[in-house]
């Protein structure tokens, strides 16, 4: 699903390409409502997804939610123990605006040290 996201789909594929992308989307609720069913502990806790548009109309007016996402990208060109393939810590942001406000965005950060005090300090 990752990757279909990230490519462009050819315009006489569009109509194939979204129902691929919905298909996933359900795969994925489903397969995270069994894994949080069987007490896992994964990223998505709550049993009931919320819809986009749902959440946009709870956000009050000229508002965005900023959603900061720190991940720790590997280098799969290295060999050797995990210690030895790990990049330093990148961060991206998602910018969610409320009804009428634009489309959400998201964009990279990349590596800063910064966010990651400011989420130290925050827990």
């Amino acid at each position: 699903m990752a990757a279909m996201a990230m490519t462009t789909a050819d315009p006489s594929e569009a109509k194939n390409y979204q129902a691929e992308m919905e298909r996933l989307g359900i795969d994925e609720q489903r397969l995270t409502r069994e894994l949080n069913a069987a007490g896992g502990t994964g990223s998505q806790t709550r049993a009931e997804w919320i819809e986009l548009d749902d959440f946009r109309k709870a956000l009050p007016a000229k508002s965005v939610f900023i959603d900061i996402i720190r991940f720790d990208p590997i280098d799969l060109n290295k060999k050797g123990s995990k210690r030895d393939f790990a990049l330093p810590a990148s961060y991206a942001a998602c910018i969610t605006h409320g009804i009428g406000g634009g489309d959400p965005t998201s964009l990279s950060i990349g590596r800063c040290p910064v966010c990651g005090r400011l989420a130290l300090a925050s827990s």
